[in-house]
């Protein structure tokens, strides 16, 4: 069965760099892409992969979360990652060595998997608290995200359940913060606390948070994930 998700992964390099850096997480992903399957990097865009979230490991590790919200990105992705088990992956860092990937959403919080089949309704009724991991760039609006990804899921699916009939908005937000990041007007960080009674709420948010938030998703930019500390999966 087809599926979409997300995917961590853990790596040493011969160099040290910034992580927290959206710009340089991006870097890195396209280097394994481009390695796995030379000229896919440069069409990052037209196969929606992206960086998530860089994680924290112990033992000088470095680790990334990497997003894809299309079948054959989900497919790519993956083979990229077991390609980098194996064949060191060239970088502006040195060589990056793949020592550990997580693929199962139940093995760590950022990790999430939609099989393309029937879903199962699954509702938000209790709040869920969001922070953007890297800036969001404007023009963004977090409930039209949230509907071009309940509509782009729709198509995915088949499923027209997934697009409700009433007129007013099933999503509430029951919180959100925004702050400038920088000197860059255009980019700012947000907080945000959402909850939903749409029947597919879960999955939609699911496949937003892998889509991103905002203008230059494919950068990097616009990843909003939950606001709680990550459980520590180390290699």
């Amino acid at each position: 069965m087809k599926a979409i998700g997300s995917i961590a992964l853990h790596f040493t390099l011969e160099q040290a760099c910034p992580l927290e850096r959206h710009d340089v997480r991006s870097a890195l992903l396209g280097c394994l892409i481009e390695a796995a399957c030379p000229g896919s990097a440069a069409a990052d865009r037209e196969i929606s992969l992206r960086v998530g979230p860089g994680l924290d490991a112990r033992g000088g590790y470095g680790g990334l979360i990497l997003c894809a919200s299309r079948p054959e990105a989900y497919d790519l992705l993956l083979y990229a990652a077991a390609r980098s088990l194996t064949t060191p992956t060239v970088t502006p860092w040195g060589l990056l060595r793949t020592v550990h990937i997580l693929s199962e959403p139940g093995r760590h919080p950022f990790l999430r998997r939609i099989f393309l089949g029937k879903i199962r309704p699954a509702p938000l009724r209790e709040t869920v608290s969001l922070r953007s991991h890297s800036p969001v760039v404007a023009p963004f609006d977090l409930l039209g995200d949230l509907r071009q990804a309940q509509d782009e899921l729709a198509r995915l699916l088949g499923e027209t359940g997934l697009r409700p009939q009433e007129e007013l908005s099933p999503w509430v937000f029951r919180r959100i913060t925004l702050r400038r990041t920088g000197n860059a007007p255009e980019t700012c960080s947000v907080k945000v606390e959402l909850m939903s009674s749409h029947p597919y709420a879960a999955p939609i948010l699911d496949y937003a948070i892998l889509r991103g938030f905002g203008a230059d998703r494919s950068l990097g930019q616009g990843c909003l994930d939950l606001d709680r500390p990550p459980r520590r999966n180390d290699p």
